[in-house]
């Protein structure tokens, strides 16, 4: 590790010296690739666990002639020093043995590992938890595949398991960890540490009353929680907080864990913005919403005439006896109801060739072309680019090159079905936008739309680029 590497680890120390107590199992996951000399990790994650995930998380085994996948439960020792110690070496301990990370080959950092961290806790703040820890990053995705003939070889193979997969995209769904797959061109290992403060979905705003469900390891003291609150009504905003002493205790929610409550009055208020604090360590930031009120005008307006947004969820899944130019239709009422400025000019007849929908905030721009099936259907993705250099070479003419232009292509298929043509967005970074996201979006579209959040996410959708082969390979 280098300085800042090194620092960065100090800073997450406190977290984890702090709640390595509450950690007594862990689940491990990886995918290696094998030739006939050796095992070398493509992706491997170990998650820490404060209590036993449920019965139906149960050990996987795959193995094919040039792939391995595991999925472990197991108890944890809680040696937490050890296991970091191991992992920053690129060392993955498996049931099978020690699986190495391979290092960077021909690059700038050829032979060293790079490394990511995060503690957890993001601005803006989530209904979903972030955890804490950290990533090692190795050789790229595409040497390696390179050393066996190919991503397609690999494809093949998981075909031909038994019970088979789709790609191997499809393992990665079925392992849980496909946001790995998609989060870099390289291969990495990570350590997570589940949340030992957790909030429960089912917090809520009822009739101006809070209730914040919080579920706590059996080795922490609900005393020592603090948390923090800004209350969002109908034109006026608050601030409070509240110890754990005044928590009530619900029933278990399982072995290890313990439940605690939060019943406050919050007149009309619509949305609280939290803050969880344990010994003065923030651990989580979370959102708790009015499941009856909207902070969202774009979707108020909408659910007048489609309520609950059942039709826009249909034509966002290209259903309906338009298919195409439904899903062009969804998609363009959901940039409307994210903040955005929205045209659907695929909807306007006698236009020159334009993408499908024209989407402003700020000063970017954002072409999105839509398609029912790949990405390069009907020749869509090469349509996209060209149509965004046109856009790019009209504003400059106009004085306007100040302005950024990002690509967007949607599609009604999951990420899993798409992948044939990721290389060719990030060659010329387009965002690729799936199904996934399309549903993640239309669910918190109640939520106060952040159109500056949702720019900063389609410039993470621009798929990573693959490296170089290399030479001699």
């Amino acid at each position: 590790m280098n300085e800042y590497d090194l620092q960065r680890m100090a800073d997450l120390r406190p977290y984890i010296s702090r709640f390595a107590k509450c950690y007594k199992y862990k689940r491990v996951v990886y995918i290696a690739l094998k030739d006939s000399k050796e095992i070398y990790i493509q992706h491997g994650r170990v998650t820490l666990l404060t209590a036993q995930p449920p019965d139906d998380a149960i050990p996987t085994k795959i193995d094919t002639e040039h792939l391995v996948a595991r999925v472990t439960v197991q108890p944890f020792d809680g040696n937490v020093d050890g296991l970091i110690e191991e992992l920053t070496q690129g060392v993955l301990s498996t049931a099978d043995g020690p699986v190495q990370l391979p290092k960077p080959g021909e690059r700038a950092n050829a032979g060293q590992y790079h490394y990511q961290f995060s503690l957890g806790v993001v601005t803006p703040p989530s209904t979903e938890p972030r955890l804490a820890g950290f990533s090692v990053y190795g050789r790229s995705k595409f040497d390696l595949h390179n050393l066996l003939g190919g991503e397609w070889r690999l494809d093949d193979e998981v075909r031909r398991f038994v019970p088979p997969f789709d790609a191997l995209s499809d393992l990665y769904g079925h392992l849980q960890i496909a946001d790995m797959q998609n989060a870099s061109s390289d291969a990495h290992l990570q350590l997570l540490f589940a949340p030992a403060i957790l909030v429960r979905p089912s917090s809520k705003i009822v009739g101006g009353k809070a209730k914040v469900e919080l579920v706590v390891s059996e080795h922490l003291d609900p005393s020592k929680i603090y948390v923090g609150y800004k209350a969002f009504g109908r034109g006026s905003l608050s601030r409070d907080g509240f110890y754990g002493k005044s928590l009530e205790k619900g029933e278990s929610p399982g072995v290890g864990l313990q439940l605690v409550i939060a019943n406050f009055d919050v007149p009309d208020c619509q949305l609280l913005q939290c803050f969880v604090n344990y010994e003065d360590q923030l651990v989580q930031h979370f959102i708790v919403t009015d499941p009856k009120s909207h902070l969202n005008i774009g979707r108020v307006l909408l659910e007048v005439y489609d309520k609950d947004v059942e039709v826009l969820g249909r034509f966002l899944a290209g259903h309906g006896d338009n298919p195409s130019r439904n899903f062009e239709s969804g998609v363009t009422a959901l940039f409307m109801m994210l903040g955005f400025n929205a045209v659907h000019l695929a909807g306007i007849p006698g236009l020159g060739e334009c993408p499908d929908i024209l989407a402003v905030y700020g000063d970017t721009i954002v072409p999105i072309e839509c398609t029912l099936l790949d990405l390069n259907n009907k020749d869509k993705l090469s349509k996209l680019i060209r149509r965004t250099e046109v856009l790019k070479a009209a504003l400059a003419n106009a004085g306007l090159g100040r302005l950024s232009v990002q690509p967007v292509i949607a599609s009604a298929l999951d990420r899993k079905k798409i992948e044939a043509d990721l290389d060719k967005a990030a060659q010329f970074g387009v965002s690729v936008v799936s199904q996934e996201e399309l549903q993640i979006w239309t669910r918190n579209s109640h939520l106060l739309p952040m159109p500056s959040n949702l720019l900063q996410t389609l410039m993470q959708l621009i798929p990573p680029r693959q490296a170089q082969p290399i030479q001699g390979t």
